[in-house]
């Protein structure tokens, strides 16, 4: 059940409220316009993620595969305050279930039938400014996948391959599930991130598909001249 906002009139001296305060929020009902506004933004698509319900095997040998692709001016921002998403981002009546591929999808898979339908979802950030807008894709062969499909499937640990870019479009950040020698931070090195980011968690170090973080970032943080 959607829970209402907390109380707004809250002391001046506060503290800025935890993101779980957002999350109890969700993004107010419109018209379906299929995530055109998403479409006419200019900004450019700076992160992207492959998630897969067993990110261990290739994404296009199994029974579905998901696409986020985020807008985003400002990447280093998300990694140092955390990438924090749910349902209640989801803009519910611009998403709509078709049989239409990508074309930057491989149409078919590595085994079995290909890829026959996609349904595709609208998240916003909640807070304000809004600093991130996205569209998730999810493939699938079975009509019926999608249609009992959540968000709450998506989680860093359903990521297969993480990706993010500059404004200029140069590689910042990379993400192989089980592949520790291609992962990497260009900005801020092995410093733990939060919320959607799979790697470097500073919980969840040296899990198998989750690099254990090194020591660079702790020596960074007491050498801030170095």
């Amino acid at each position: 059940m959607v829970e209402p906002p907390q109380d707004s009139k809250a002391p001046a001296e506060s503290p800025p409220p935890p993101y779980t305060q957002f999350s109890q929020n969700r993004q107010q009902p419109g018209p379906a316009t299929s995530g055109q506004w998403y479409w006419k933004d200019k900004r450019r698509q700076t992160i992207k993620f492959i998630y897969c319900a067993d990110p261990s095997r290739d994404w296009n040998t199994q029974a579905w595969a998901a696409y986020l692709l985020v807008k985003c001016s400002d990447v280093p921002r998300l990694m140092r305050e955390g990438f924090y998403w749910d349902s209640g981002n989801s803009v519910h009546e611009d998403g709509y279930i078709g049989s239409k591929i990508p074309s930057n999808i491989p149409l078919f898979r590595r085994q079995g039938e290909p890829w026959a339908f996609t349904r595709h979802y609208f998240l916003r950030d909640l807070k304000h400014p809004e600093r991130w807008i996205a569209t998730i894709e999810v493939y699938a062969v079975h009509l019926e996948t999608l249609s009992h499909f959540d968000l709450s499937q998506l989680s860093p640990g359903t990521v297969r391959l993480g990706t993010a870019y500059s404004e200029l479009g140069k590689d910042i950040y990379q993400y192989y599930y089980g592949r520790p020698q291609l992962c990497f931070n260009a900005i801020y090195d092995d410093m733990p991130m939060e919320g959607q980011w799979p790697w470097p968690r500073g919980h969840a170090e040296g899990k198998e598909g989750n690099p254990p973080m090194g020591r660079r970032w702790q020596w960074r943080r007491r050498n801030p001249n170095n």
